[in-house]
């Protein structure tokens, strides 16, 4: 049995959870490697992708969306979905850029449980504190003397689990004040509807909302519009025949030449470039890098 859970239900931690089969890997990324593996075999197990240091790295699902992961997000794919990324910047050697979890996670009756159906970025911590609890995740999964104690294990699993559940609780809560402007932001995204709209369905100025829209987001609301439109043109991109000018109609872009230079600026390359990659480096690295 399979079931999904809510993270900022209250009763998630206060259960007997348990953990089995954590894998943790380490790495270091060079622009415009990417990994391809989940695309004809899909995840073995559930993942949490921390993302810590300056890349970003596109997650194309398969038959979905295409998500963006910049430095502090933390990504998610359940077991069972299938998707590719790509990555851009990773130039310094000498620094970590991702940490990589696999992990499959049970409740007390055995049943196996999900924090989503499909892939989805939990939330952002800008000061990547997350880092921490991975690395030390890390040692405690790949160091000879500990990785035998599955109890050492479990602990910092679950330490690292609880630190973004409360994070994405945080994040939550503060959505509740505009969650009427972003609702029909989300609703509207390919329309140029203009920010003060979505401030008076919430009740507040529009700079107020800019204010609270970006504690939230981590983004003001017009790139966040953006983002979605983006990761929507990569979608259409890759799965129809439309062309760049329609994809641009589609997507809220009067311009097309517009939408062709907000797209580089997103994705590094070309509309037309990016659809004869299938939106995705064929420079894969080996098997289990995320």
């Amino acid at each position: 049995m399979t079931k999904i859970v809510e993270m900022r239900d209250p009763t998630l931690t206060a259960g007997e959870l348990s953990v089995r089969d954590v894998e943790v890997i380490r790495q270091i990324w060079h622009d415009g490697w990417g990994y391809t593996g989940f695309v004809q075999h899909p995840r073995p197990k559930s993942g949490l992708v921390f993302i810590c240091s300056e890349i970003e790295g596109t997650f194309s699902v398969l038959g979905g969306e295409t998500l963006i992961a910049r430095q502090g997000d933390v990504f998610y794919a359940p077991r069972g979905c299938r998707y590719s990324v790509s990555f851009r910047g990773g130039r310094r050697e000498s620094r970590m850029d991702s940490y990589t979890v696999h992990f499959n996670l049970y409740d007390e009756a055995g049943e196996e449980l999900l924090f989503s159906n499909r892939p989805v970025i939990l939330t952002n911590d800008p000061a990547c504190r997350f880092s921490a609890g991975a690395e030390a995740l890390w040692r405690a999964v790949n160091r000879a003397e500990l990785s035998a104690n599955r109890f050492k294990v479990s602990t910092k699993f679950f330490s690292l689990l609880d630190e973004v559940i409360d994070e994405v609780r945080v994040r939550d809560a503060g959505l509740y004040p505009i969650r009427a402007g972003v609702e029909a932001l989300c609703n509207e995204w390919d329309q140029n509807e203009h920010m003060s709209r979505y401030a008076e369905l919430c009740g507040v100025c529009e700079s107020y909302f800019y204010l609270l829209f970006k504690n939230w987001a981590g983004m003001s609301p017009v790139e966040y519009r953006n983002r979605i439109r983006m990761t929507s043109a990569a979608t259409l991109l890759c799965n129809t025949d439309l062309t760049v000018r329609e994809i641009a109609a589609t997507v809220g872009f009067d311009d097309p030449f517009y939408f062709s230079r907000a797209f580089r600026r997103t994705f590094g390359i070309p509309p037309l470039q990016y659809r004869k990659g299938g939106g995705k480096d064929e420079r894969a690295l080996p098997p289990g890098a995320t």
